[in-house]
């Protein structure tokens, strides 16, 4: 990263590496920072970093900005109608829910994301989506129905050799 400094891509790939350390707050700042520069008709750049700032924003208990975050992917989503888009939105919806203590949303969204994602072929994200589902199903009782979600993402995780993210 350190050759590619201020390349946006590199900013995404350390604000997503400082989410994955605990630093939800500096990945936060250095993303807003990103989007402040990136012109808003761009959505093809502005997507990535929306969607980890909705995850950081939701790390750092400022909902409101991750609803923000959330609007403005799910517009980018509903203009580009990409199958990955609209299920990356509805996984960022599922985040907030879960946030918001509101796990019935948060379930649909993540079953959502998923149809979306393995509609995508977007194997490493359908992996966060089946994760997440099964924790909301774990939390609203229906555990083997969770179970049954984690062995998904495990399999499909192995499959990929990705197993680190499961282990999450």
């Amino acid at each position: 990263f350190a050759e590619a400094e201020g390349h946006p891509q590199a900013v995404v790939g350390e604000a997503a590496i400082g989410l994955a350390a605990g630093d939800a707050a500096g990945a936060a700042d250095s993303l807003t920072v990103l989007l402040r520069q990136t012109p808003a008709e761009n959505c093809t750049a502005r997507t990535a970093p929306l969607e980890l700032l909705v995850e950081a924003r939701v790390a750092t208990g400022e909902l409101a900005s991750a609803r923000e975050a959330h609007a403005q992917l799910a517009a980018i989503a509903a203009r580009c109608r990409t199958p990955h888009l609209r299920a990356s939105a509805r996984f960022a919806a599922g985040l907030i829910a879960v946030a918001e203590d509101d796990l019935t949303e948060a379930r649909i969204a993540f079953e959502d994301a998923v149809g979306g994602f393995r509609r995508a072929r977007s194997p490493f994200e359908c992996i966060r989506a089946r994760l997440a589902l099964a924790g909301v199903l774990h939390e609203l009782g229906r555990v083997e129905a969770g179970r049954r979600s984690a062995d998904m993402a495990r399999d499909e995780a192995e499959r990929l050799g990705a197993t680190a993210e499961h282990s999450r």
